[in-house]
């Protein structure tokens, strides 16, 4: 409590009573004991002493005030007029010691408290005196007694002016404090009642439980107490009462103080004090006494020091020099408000965040002051404002924030943006509530972001912890960022205390764990893996174990992953992950579409000050749209990685090019993005390029230019090809062996990536066995793992006619069917299942979806003779070696080359020939023999042939074999 110096004048600091006040820290009230009085409970008149005993010796007899002259006067009617302070006076050499306070200016007392400050007011405007009131208003704190105290005379004054008997309300109560400081205090409202006519005697009875046994001794407990006789009215009141429950008489006592208050209810109040309010509560509950007892009146408890409002006072005194007022007084609702608000922290930090909180009060006052003075105003600069409590307080707390700005300028996000909301709402309420002396709503902070790459997840959440602050939900609002690998340990017991270091320096601000998903230390076996990687393992342990989650904690932890890995982490690992970070909360990123990656383009041009062609955007835009089907697609990454290539593809370019002016601003053409953009318009030569070593199949060649004709007449009229299911995707291809169909898959690939479906021309090729499970279960997984790898490539699945055979095929098939038509897959793809063309009509019949998802059949005949032989003459000359005598100018060739053709014939008939397959084997029999020939003549030549009949005789061996 503050010093009594605070609260006199210098003249009067050497007065008896004041040095009294010193010397207790507050009035001492207590009625000094008769020196001739040697009973065990004292019993007082509230005017004079009564030296008189009673008839038996051990009790005193009790006069009621005035009674000698009311007698004398012939006058006992005048209870009506309520009794001046000097009636109910303490003894004579009591009033000299507190004489001092009836020369104190209440006025200039250190202490305005919100109740002392009414009290003052009502004096001033009603002339209203009450010395009791004054002394209780002249010692410091004690708010809580001291409304109290005015709510019981603003009661007793009501009833009176409305003419009801005061009987009607029970006042009794329990002051709760320490003992120096309450009992003087129960002692003053004692006589305050009094004072006010709440009872209509004058009559004061203080006892303690031992003096209240021996007066009331068991077994010949009454009905009435000994102490009191039914003519008396005033005040009874004991310390300590739970004491009483101390042995088995306990129970017989309070069933008789219960009665004995419900009999004098109106005539005596009944007081009771106790240090704590847990030792009252067995008194209050034995045999239904707290019934009786209404009001229960705390004191402040705990020493000075530890008072935060003393702390704050004492802040004032020191930094201002007793000058500084606050609005609504240093124990008023704001200063109370500034407490709260500083007590969010730890114990051991309490006094250490007051102190901060008031360094950020008298900022606010400053900012405040400085701008109402360059306004022409002429603010107080000794008096701290509501606004400088609580700060401005615009209509939208985010108006303010500069991180919630930037997040506005950033794509979608739709879902954080409306959390931030809420919370700003919340901050909102929150503020309403503080003046209104509710308890604040609390939520929690922590957060899981989940998405892709690039999405933004790790700027969001840096922008999330710092809007945090700027609300006021954080102390500090500072970001640290962590990966998860920084937390994985180098020995055994490393990665616990990494976590925990962590986790203490994030106090009051934003800890962000990126890729998170890399703890995670099992299998996808729906088990913990006990086996796992012991460090991951102890990160999450100890991770859960720091975290409470606990709403309104100053702490916000935010782990940033990718959807499907931290999903499994979720349900698989400790499972106190998933209770303080509910995955429904988590804020979910998803892949940008197309209009969002054009915003974020431009958005990123433009803080760069890059400009472009519009064709060169168009470009751009091309490319992203194919590199979005690709698995793990960057996103906003994978736009800052076409910008990188684009400008260091611009800056070769103008290199080379001396008369360049460098003044310019940057201007991004279409080749900067994509060397051979205009691919389309020379489609004609890049399809006779890229199928240039096939013979034959000019049906299937004229197919796909067509798919290509058309695309680029599409794009001419400006429409996107690919918001169209003009173009098919997914192909069967039926032939015999060797007819082509792979050769031709593999060059698929470069006509769609072309055509801008692909974002890549390469051809993922897979065996019926690579989507086939072993068990039961395992085939989904293994088809969507594949698909997975081929996401903008092509898939193509050799001898598809085997996934007819077996269940786990058929699983195989069906989960391949709806695979292609979700959303994940379709269109991001092209799928080509190839086989002999009878296997492949059986397997239409698996899967009743199957030929409408692939309703694009190629069939691939035998290779005529004419193809079979220049395939032959094609795969020889790779080495220089040409045939001989089949020259169609002479006879001799002319009938040499029909002799092949018949052969070709012959071996087309026979059941496994292998059309381009055997052909390639026939040339390598080809050139064998060249070979050895010319190894044999020991001599090298530039000559290399065979003649038509060494080629007859090897034909004619693979026909025989064949056979």
């Amino acid at each position: 409590m503050t010093s009594p110096l605070t609260l006199v004048a210098a003249p009067l600091h050497n007065h008896r009573g004041f040095q009294l006040h010193l010397e207790q820290s507050l009035i001492k009230l207590e009625l000094p004991e008769s020196k001739s009085d040697k009973t065990e409970e004292s019993s007082s008149n509230s005017g004079k002493d009564n030296d008189e005993k009673a008839g038996d010796g051990k009790q005193p007899a009790v006069k009621e005030k005035g009674e000698d002259d009311k007698e004398a006067a012939g006058d006992g009617d005048d209870d009506k007029t309520p009794p001046t302070a000097e009636s109910i006076a303490l003894p004579a050499d009591t009033e000299e010691e507190l004489a001092f306070l009836n020369a104190i200016d209440l006025d200039q007392i250190l202490d305005d408290s919100p109740s002392r400050l009414e009290w003052m007011k009502t004096k001033e405007a009603n002339g209203e005196e009450n010395s009791f009131l004054d002394q209780l208003m002249a010692m410091p704190d004690l708010e809580n007694v001291k409304q109290h105290f005015l709510k019981a005379k603003s009661l007793i004054e009501t009833l009176q002016r409305q003419e009801v008997d005061t009987a009607t309300e029970c006042l009794n109560a329990v002051f709760v404090g320490r003992p120096k400081v309450c009992e003087p205090v129960v002692r003053l409202y004692a006589r305050f009642l009094m004072s006010i006519r709440a009872v209509s005697g004058d009559t004061f009875f203080e006892t303690t439980v031992d003096q209240h046994k021996e007066a009331n001794k068991y077994p010949s407990i009454k009905y009435k107490l000994s102490q009191i006789t039914s003519e008396q009215s005033g005040v009874f009141y004991m310390t300590n009462p739970n004491q009483l429950l101390d042995d088995y008489e306990g129970d017989y006592h309070t069933k008789n103080l219960r009665k004995e208050m419900e009999f004098y209810q109106g005539k005596f109040v009944f007081l009771y004090s106790c240090a704590a309010t847990d030792a009252m509560d067995p008194f209050l509950k034995s045999n239904t006494v707290g019934k009786q007892i209404p009001h229960i009146v705390k004191l402040d408890s705990g020493s000075e020091k530890d008072d935060p409002i003393h702390t704050l006072r004492k802040l004032l005194e020191e930094r201002f020099q007793k000058k500084m007022q606050v609005e609504g007084g240093v124990a008023g609702e704001y200063a109370r408000m500034l407490v709260r608000r500083a007590s969010r922290g730890d114990e051991k930090s309490k006094s250490t965040a007051l102190e901060s909180t008031f360094s950020e009060v008298c900022r606010r006052q400053i900012d405040r002051i400085s701008q109402e003075r360059r306004q022409g105003e002429s603010p107080d600069d000794y008096l701290i404002t509501k606004e400088d409590i609580l700060g401005p307080g615009p209509p939208n707390p985010l108006d303010q924030s500069q991180a919630w700005k930037e997040m506005m300028d950033m794509v979608e996000m739709d879902s954080v943006k409306e959390s931030i909301r809420s919370f700003a709402s919340l901050v909102r309420m929150n503020r309403q509530r503080e003046l209104l002396d509710q308890p604040p709503l609390r939520v929690g902070l922590n957060r899981v972001f989940l998405g892709p790459p690039g999405t933004g997840k790790t700027t969001v959440a840096k922008l999330y912890g710092q809007i945090l602050a700027d609300l006021g939900m954080l102390s500090s609002g500072d970001i640290i960022v962590k990966n998860a690998s920084d937390f994985i340990g180098q020995y055994v017991g490393w990665s616990e205390k990494a976590v925990k270091s962590a986790f203490e320096s994030a106090k009051g601000k934003v800890l962000v764990i990126d890729e998170f998903h890399m703890l995670y230390p099992g299998k996808r076996s729906g088990k913990r893996d006990p086996g796992g990687d012991v460090f991951r393992i102890a990160v999450i342990d100890t991770l859960v174990a720091q975290i409470q989650n606990t709403p309104g904690e100053d702490r916000c932890v935010v782990l940033i992953g990718y959807t499907a890995p931290m999903r499994e982490m979720f349900q698989y690992s400790n499972p106190g992950l998933a209770r303080r970070f509910p995955l429904s909360d988590a804020f979910h990123f998803e892949d940008f579409s197309m209009d969002q990656l054009t915003r974020v383009l431009e958005l990123k041009l433009d803080q760069q000050k890059i400009e472009t062609t519009e064709k060169a955007k168009d470009v751009a835009l091309q490319l992203l749209a194919m590199a979005r089907d690709r698995p793990n697609f960057g996103n906003g990454g994978e736009v800052d990685n076409l910008l990188n290539h684009a400008i260091t593809s611009q800056q070769r370019r103008v290199s080379a090019d001396p008369s360049f002016d460098v003044s310019k601003p940057m201007l991004l053409q279409p080749e900067d993005f994509d060397a051979d953009f205009d691919r389309l318009a020379d489609s004609q030569n890049r399809s006779k390029e890229n199928f240039k070593d096939f013979v034959g199949c000019e049906d299937i060649i004229a197919r796909f230019d067509g798919y290509q004709q058309t695309v680029k007449g599409m794009r001419m009229h400006g429409i996107n090809p690919r918001a169209h299911n003009l173009i098919p995707l997914n192909f069967v291809f039926k032939g015999a062996a060797g007819t082509g169909k792979t050769t031709m898959a593999r060059k698929v690939g470069k006509v769609f990536y072309d055509m801008g479906f692909l974002s890549s021309a390469e051809v993922v090729e897979c065996s019926v066995s690579d989507i086939i499970g072993e068990s039961l279960g395992e085939t989904g997984p293994k088809v969507i793992s594949v698909l997975e790898r081929a996401l903008g490539k092509v898939l193509f699945i050799d001898e598809a006619y085997r996934l007819a055979q077996g269940d786990f095929a058929r699983d195989a098939v069906n989960e391949l069917v709806d695979c292609i038509t979700k959303e994940r897959f379709a269109n991001k793809m092209v799928v080509i299942l190839a086989g002999y063309e009878t296997g492949m009509d059986a397997l239409k019949n698996i899967n009743q979806g199957f030929a409408s998802r692939f309703g694009t059949e190629i069939v691939f005949q035998h290779l005529p003779p004419e193809h079979c032989l220049m395939l032959l003459q094609r795969f020889i000359a790779e080495f220089g070696i040409r045939i001989d005598g089949i020259e169609e100018d002479s006879l001799e060739g002319r009938i040499g080359l029909n002799h092949l053709r018949r052969l070709f014939v012959d071996l087309k008939e026979t059941a496994s020939w292998g059309n381009g397959r055997d052909v390639k084997t026939l040339a390598r029999s080809v050139t064998h023999r060249v070979f050895m020939s010319s190894a044999a003549e020991d001599t090298a030549s530039d000559n290399l042939a065979i003649s038509c009949g060494d080629l007859q005789e090897i034909m004619r061996q693979m026909l025989v074999s064949k056979k």
